[in-house]
């Protein structure tokens, strides 16, 4: 039985990896070293390293949802159930509810994860990656 099944916290490096907080925050620092990179190298493909890493950190805000709870549960919820065959206690369908309720806001920012910061990061970084070397030269005078 992993972490997630007994209802104990995530461990700690799942936590960071998982905190919008924490990714965006290694994201900004990230950009401030590239920028000093930049203007110390006044080589344009430090834009696109940049570029580069900035894609990985979208892989790894899309993959929320897999770092939070772990694949197999993840893989569990995929499946899809059967309808129920036997009668269900009202006492059940309480502690659903209510299990539900308690995870929704941690499903609600998987999905803007998966859907929204994930792809805007991947989106970004390749943008970048494809193109920033061109900007950096016009910036830095160099066409």
């Amino acid at each position: 039985m992993t972490n997630s099944e007994q209802g104990d916290p995530p461990p700690l490096w799942r936590r960071l990896l998982i905190s919008p907080v924490v990714v965006w925050g290694v994201w900004v620092a990230v950009l401030i070293a590239h920028l000093w990179w930049l203007c110390v190298a006044m080589d344009p493909v430090v834009v696109q390293r940049f570029g580069a890493f900035t894609i990985i950190i979208g892989i790894l805000m899309a993959a929320r949802p897999y770092l939070r709870n772990g694949p197999e549960k993840v893989t569990q919820a995929a499946i899809p159930r059967p309808p129920g065959l036997f009668p269900v206690k009202s006492e059940d369908i309480a502690l659903y509810r209510e299990r539900v309720a308690k995870e929704a806001p941690e499903v609600q920012k998987d999905v803007l994860a998966e859907r929204r910061n994930g792809v805007l990061m991947v989106g970004m970084g390749t943008l970048i990656n494809g193109y920033g070397d061109v900007v950096a030269k016009w910036l830095l005078g160099q066409v």
